[in-house]
Order: C-alpha cells, then sequence, then structure tokens
C-alpha cells in the first residue's frame, strides 16, 4: 500500500479532522498494514502499552475478564474505528482484550510514533478526548441496561449494536458466537433468539441472523 492508498483511508477516520495535506502524509508515512486472522487475539488484557490499530476492514470485539474468569463483553470495532488507545491515554496496562470476529484489516502505529503525532498536532488530542468520552459513556450505558434486563432483551441489544457493521442487518455469527457475547449459553441464547424471531424482530437462518 503506497502512501496515498494510506492518506485516503486516515482521511476517513474522525480523529484526524481537517488536518492539512502534510499532515495526513507525516501520518500516513509513520503507519503499516496489518492483516488479522479472524478469531485472533491481537490486543491482551493486562499487557503494557504497545500499538494502536486504525480498523478500516473487519470486525471485532472488545471484552474483559473479571477475577473469577467471567467474560464482559464491552463492545465492537468495524471499519474506521481506533483500538488500543485506551491504553494509551490512561498510561496504564491494557484494560481490556480484542478479537478478530471476521478478519482484520489496519494501519498501526507505534506509541512512540502516535506521541510524537500528538505533539506535533495537538488538534488530535482534542478530537481524541471527545472519542474516549463518548466510548466511556457508551459503555456505561450499555453496561447498566445489559445489566439489568433479560437474556432476550440483551440479545436484542447485542444484535441491534451488531447490525451497523454488516451490511443489509444480516448478521453472519453462529449461535455459540452471539452466546460468548451475550455471556448465556449456547441453548439459551438459541432460545432468545426463537422468541425475537417469534416477535418479528429478526429472521433465522444457517449462520445468519436478519434484523427486520
Amino acid at each position: 500500500m503506497d502512501i496515498t492508498e494510506k492518506t485516503a483511508i486516515l482521511r476517513k477516520f474522525s480523529i484526524f479532522g481537517s488536518l492539512s495535506d502534510q499532515a495526513f502524509l507525516d501520518v500516513g508515512s509513520k503507519t503499516h498494514e496489518i492483516a488479522i486472522d479472524e478469531g485472533k487475539v491481537f490486543i491482551r488484557q493486562g499487557d503494557t502499552v504497545g500499538p494502536i490499530y486504525f480498523i478500516y476492514n473487519g470486525l471485532a470485539k472488545i471484552y474483559r475478564l473479571n477475577e473469577n474468569g467471567m467474560v464482559a463483553n464491552l463492545g465492537f470495532a468495524g471499519e474506521f474505528e481506533i483500538v488500543g488507545d485506551m491504553a494509551f491515554i490512561t498510561s496504564q496496562n491494557r484494560s481490556a482484550s480484542v478479537e478478530a470476529m471476521r478478519k482484520v484489516d489496519a494501519l498501526v502505529l507505534s506509541p512512540e510514533d502516535f506521541k510524537n503525532i500528538l505533539y506535533a498536532y495537538p488538534e488530535i488530542s482534542i478530537q481524541l478526548m471527545q472519542i474516549f468520552s463518548q466510548r466511556l459513556r457508551k459503555s456505561n450505558a450499555s453496561s447498566e441496561e445489559m445489566m439489568f434486563q433479560n437474556l432476550t432483551h440483551r440479545t436484542w441489544i447485542a444484535l441491534e449494536t451488531l447490525s451497523k457493521y454488516f451490511p443489509e442487518k444480516s448478521i453472519t455469527l453462529s449461535h455459540e458466537e452471539l452466546a460468548e457475547i451475550v455471556g448465556a449459553t449456547r441453548a439459551r441464547t438459541t432460545e432468545a433468539l426463537h422468541q425475537l424471531q417469534k416477535e418479528k424482530k429478526i429472521q433465522l437462518s444457517h449462520r445468519n441472523i436478519h434484523i427486520l
């Protein structure tokens, strides 16, 4: 991928706002491209600060393990979203893991290069903090909502969230994959899906959940 292609991709990330052409060239020159296979965990909870990933294709899930080994789903990251920046902002170890649900293509910046870019273009820092604040509010609201709702409603919330990452709202996930996201057994998740189908909110087929 040449620098022109990189800058064209970077322009689609809101964090960079209206940087000058030269600034985009500067940022683009410091990135490298990476392809991450489906199922690979490319950020691990507890690791030290590492690369920042600018996803331009694919889908990843973000989750955290508690002290009892239970998985808490924190959300998803898809096209033109960033992962890996939280540890950089807080100067702490990675607070969550990120796994490719589908093959992920991303441009990557090292922490040192990212820091230098923020120094050179402070307007990016403002955008970064706004994104951080929005993400925190969204995560808190989602966690509270998921905590107090029954499984059918939790499943519906997860499907609504996922639908924006799939063309025409056709979500290509197995019941087992969805069960991991909503924190339930496969059997109970299947029951919830059948209930949602009865309510005419979704249509089920093999490895496909279509939002109606």
